[in-house]
């Protein structure tokens, strides 16, 4: 964890009571943008819960029984392969791929079971096949197009060749 994430931590800790960002922001000489970035990383790792929305938003210290959520790993595996399914089907229009899976668990998992979550479905798509994509229910000619995207994007980002 970094010092800054111990030190709100430790500033939210003292407050007592959930607290706008402009409440944070005397405790701290940074901008209101890298408080919240720094709130969200502490929200996704369970450590801060953030209720209301917009300039009404605000954070306090997670309780415990928010911090450790028990969730089976066949539910997560279950999750997991509908997210695959959704990815590949959506062919990340617009999005990059980790960015689509990101919000979509964000939106479905609480923040302390997200861990690990994200990187391992990742993982689990950059190494898949066709017949793991069958397996899941994505059509082959989906999966080849999804595969074809995917490679598009690759080479575009590389650039041209240098001549």
């Amino acid at each position: 964890m970094r010092n800054e994430h111990r030190k709100l931590l430790l500033y939210l800790k003292k407050l007592e009571r959930p607290a706008l960002i402009s409440e944070l922001r005397e405790g701290f000489q940074v901008n209101d943008r890298t408080l919240r970035r720094w709130l969200l990383t502490l929200c996704d790792e369970g450590q801060v819960e953030a209720t209301g929305t917009n300039k009404g938003r605000r954070y306090r210290i997670a309780t415990p029984q928010e911090a450790d959520p028990r969730i089976e790993d066949e539910t997560l595996d279950a999750l997991q392969q509908a997210l695959l399914r959704e990815a590949i089907r959506d062919a990340a229009c617009g999005q990059t791929l980790s960015l689509l899976l990101t919000e979509r668990i964000r939106t479905l998992l609480p923040a302390p079971a997200r861990g690990g979550f994200v990187a391992g479905t990742l993982q689990r798509l950059q190494t898949m096949t066709a017949e793991d994509a069958e397996s899941l229910g994505i059509p082959p000619i989906v999966f080849k197009y999804w595969q074809q995207q995917q490679s598009d994007t690759e080479n575009s980002a590389i650039g041209p060749p240098n001549s």
